[in-house]
C-alpha cells in the first residue's frame, strides 16, 4: 500500500514522516528566554502537522504523538504509535529503555567497502536481511523495513 493508497484514517502517516521537527514553534517563537524556545517535537494527527507542547496542550492527548531524537534522527516509541498504525516488520531499537522505530529512511553507513546499497558483496552475504525498500542492512531476519517511511514507500500494510 503506497502513500497514495492509504485509507483516510491513516492519511496522517505520510505527514508524520514528512514533517520537520525540533525547530522553534512559529506560534511561540517569542515565548521564554532564548534558551527556552518551544520546539516542535509533537505531531498532531488531526491537523497532520508538527507542533510544540504549548500548541499541543489545546489538543486531545490521543490526537498527539511525541517525536523523539536519537543520533539526530527522528523516532517514535512503538508503545505510542502501535495503537494507531501497524509497525510490525519495522526494525526496532531500544533507546533510553524504550523500544522505538525510525520515521525516515536511515542513512547507509559510510566506510571502507560500503556501496550505495549498504555494503559490498562480502557484507551482503554476511547480513541477516535488508530493508525491502532502501536495502539498508537490518539487525534481524524478522525485520523487513528500516523505518516507517520505507514500509510506507514499499507498500506495506499500515492498518493497526
Amino acid at each position: 500500500m503506497s502513500e497514495e493508497e492509504l485509507p483516510g484514517r491513516l492519511a496522517w502517516v505520510a505527514a508524520l514522516v514528512q514533517s520537520t521537527y525540533f525547530l522553534p514553534c512559529p506560534n511561540h517563537a517569542n515565548a521564554g528566554s532564548v534558551g527556552d524556545k518551544l520546539l516542535t517535537n509533537l505531531f498532531c494527527l488531526s491537523t497532520q502537522s508538527s507542533l510544540c507542547s504549548a500548541c499541543a496542550s489545546k489538543r486531545e492527548p490521543d490526537d498527539v504523538l511525541q517525536v523523539r531524537r536519537s543520533s539526530y534522527h527522528n523516532v517514535v516509541r512503538v508503545q505510542d504509535v502501535s495503537k494507531m498504525m501497524d509497525v510490525s516488520g519495522i526494525q526496532t531499537y531500544v533507546i533510553n529503555s524504550a523500544r522505538v522505530v525510525f520515521l525516515s529512511e536511515r542513512p547507509r553507513p559510510k566506510g571502507k567497502g560500503a556501496s550505495a546499497h549498504g555494503g559490498g558483496p562480502v557484507a551482503a552475504k554476511a547480513r541477516h536481511s535488508a530493508c525491502h525498500h532502501c536495502n539498508r542492512m537490518l539487525q534481524t531476519d524478522m525485520s523487513l523495513y528500516c523505518s516507517i517511511a520505507c514500509k510506507l514507500a514499499a507498500g506495506g500494510s499500515m492498518a493497526p
